[in-house]
């Protein structure tokens, strides 16, 4: 397996913030590693008329290359540490960089999922990578200069490899500590100063927490019997990491055990109190909530286990879809290692017609885990997680009724299209993203107050995946709250596969013997011919015409 920091990487950002590079501490100038990475990625001023191999020959990247060599060669002019105006214009360089070299990665990644040849693919993949590290290292002076956007930045970086670079935990863990303090770093920096020692310090109190952690979760499993299941193949699974930044997330010494593993006792979780019938006021309601709830109402509803044997879970998923693999990856490693499903945010950004909704379907249906679907397009309010028991409208949320029906106290709750949530914050039914900053917050979600019941239940052990086309229209302080993984769309290379299972699908719609849905060869290639990638949607559209042409066709077929 390739090193993730490997060659020039070892001076990257995630090699700073994993502690395999040091990072820059309070005597030394905050942009020693920025100065480090250059040299070592660019040794050579990069020339865009004939881009050299440090750029893997791209021109855009070659620019950026080059913007990133003058930066450095700037702040090399004699005695700029005690010029404040340099200072600032390198602070501002490097803020410009970071941004240019995201918009040209974010180029490079539309430009891969366009259906282009597969080795042109793996050459802008390098690219991207390229972008993205020189990206990375430029938040790095400015995160050790006290800029708490950049230290944000870094956390959700570090967050979307941590399954690939587990030493990068401590370093999540302890930024979010810190960060949840608005004083924090408490010293404005000056060109006298060196760097804050930020990296450093978030490293040291990630590790301490996890450390507590630890202990506090040895102690809590013993008492409640609880045995955690090695991987199948007997390595330890990665810890699943903390959720993205929020400023408002409580510090260590306040609430010290809020994102343990939330593997349960075996009895399992009270969800809806009986408690619940002394709230709702006058006999009718009660009788509603009883027919509503059933026998869910004060019992405790077991927890949905998790794959026995991940590898082939993932197998079979990423066999069915391998260019949606990151979006079942992204779950496993937040519950590697675990017995029971755990609350789970998770955003899967990627073009329409991608496979992105059956993805979430077919996850679900091979765990085993209920679920829900939410039309996020079609909600024109709140009401879909329900309307108060006290009004003549009264009607249960969905995931009170998901969870009522199926005795169960987790599910995955597919928020479909959630970008184009209609509705409006100005009106009196609001918006269905209002309610959910609650719910895609464990400690909150494990006591949510209920638009329907009025009273707090626990649902803090659900997985939340939303699907989007964009992330434009999500409001910021919900994609605070949700790690997003980015999708393309299939190529040609997996056409065969697409085919075969559109097809089989189509007999089985109608009844048929599932050998009239074989494609050969030849119609194979007429398919080719007129899908060269992209939309699955379109896929299915001419699979369909293929076959029902079939019918019309003369003769047996050969």
């Amino acid at each position: 397996m390739t090193d993730p920091l490997a060659g020039a990487e070892c001076y990257s950002a995630l090699a700073i913030l994993s502690g395999r590079t040091p990072p820059p501490v309070r005597e030394d100038l905050p942009y020693d590693p920025y100065f480090r990475y250059v040299d070592s990625r660019y040794p050579t001023m990069p020339t865009p008329e004939s881009p050299g191999i440090e750029v893997h020959n791209n021109v855009p990247l070659a620019h950026l290359g080059r913007s990133g060599r003058y930066i450095r060669q700037d702040w090399m002019e004699p005695s700029p540490y005690d010029d404040d105006a340099q200072a600032r214009v390198t602070l501002t360089a490097l803020g410009t960089l970071h941004h240019e070299c995201m918009r040209h990665a974010g180029i490079v990644q539309r430009r891969m999922t366009s259906g282009i040849p597969l080795p042109e693919r793996r050459a802008l993949q390098h690219v991207e990578e390229s972008m993205l590290s020189l990206a990375r290292i430029a938040l790095v002076p400015l995160a050790e200069t006290g800029d708490r956007h950049a230290i944000k930045t870094l956390v959700l970086a570090a967050e979307e490899r941590v399954h690939a670079i587990p030493g990068l935990l401590p370093f999540c863990v302890g930024a979010r500590a810190n960060l949840a303090s608005p004083e924090w770093p408490v010293v404005d920096w000056r060109p006298d100063m060196g760097a804050f020692g930020i990296i450093e310090d978030c490293i040291r109190q990630g590790t301490k927490i996890l450390d507590r952690r630890a202990a506090l979760q040895d102690i809590d499993e013993d008492s409640a019997g609880i045995v955690r299941r090695a991987t199948p193949t007997g390595r330890k699974g990665p810890h699943p990491g903390p959720g993205p930044v929020d400023d408002r997330y409580p510090g260590p010494e306040d609430a010290p055990a809020t994102d343990l593993p939330a593997d349960m006792e075996p009895e399992g979780v009270e969800v809806f109190p009986a408690s619940i019938l002394d709230a709702v006021g006058k006999g009718e309601n009660k009788t509603a909530v009883k027919q509503t709830l059933g026998s869910a109402l004060g019992a405790r509803l077991p927890l949905a286990e998790v794959p026995a044997d991940w590898d082939a879970w993932e197998a079979e998923l990423v066999g069915e879809a391998p260019w949606l693999a990151a979006v079942p990856r992204a779950l496993r490693a937040e519950h590697e290692g675990r017995t029971h499903w755990r609350h789970t945010v998770l955003c899967v950004e990627g073009p329409p017609g991608a496979g992105k909704t059956r993805i979430i379907r077919r996850i679900a249906r091979l765990s085993e885990l209920p679920y829900v679907r939410i039309n996020s397009e079609s909600a024109s309010d709140t009401s879909t997680f329900g309307t108060s028991i006290r009004w003549m409208s009264a009607q249960a949320g969905v995931i009170e009724r998901e969870l009522a029906g199926s005795r169960c106290a987790s599910a995955l709750v597919h928020y479909d299209e959630l970008e184009k949530a209609a509705g409006s914050r100005q009106s009196n039914s609001g918006k269905i993203t209002d309610l959910l900053h609650g719910l895609f917050e464990q400690e909150t979600a494990q006591s949510w107050r209920s638009p329907w019941l009025g009273v707090p239940v626990d649902v803090g052990h659900l997985v939340h995946v939303a699907t989007v086309n964009s992330l434009g229209g999500l409001p910021p302080s919900l994609m605070d709250r949700m790690r997003v993984i980015r999708v393309g769309e299939p190529g040609p290379e997996h056409l065969a596969g697409l085919a075969a299972r559109i097809s089989g699908q189509f007999c089985i719609d109608r009844g048929m013997d599932p050998r009239w849905g074989t494609i050969d060869g030849e119609e194979l290639a007429a398919l080719a011919g007129v899908w060269p990638g992209g939309s699955v949607r379109r896929l299915q559209r001419l699979v369909d015409g293929l076959l029902r042409a079939r019918d019309g066709a003369p003769g047996p077929r050969h």
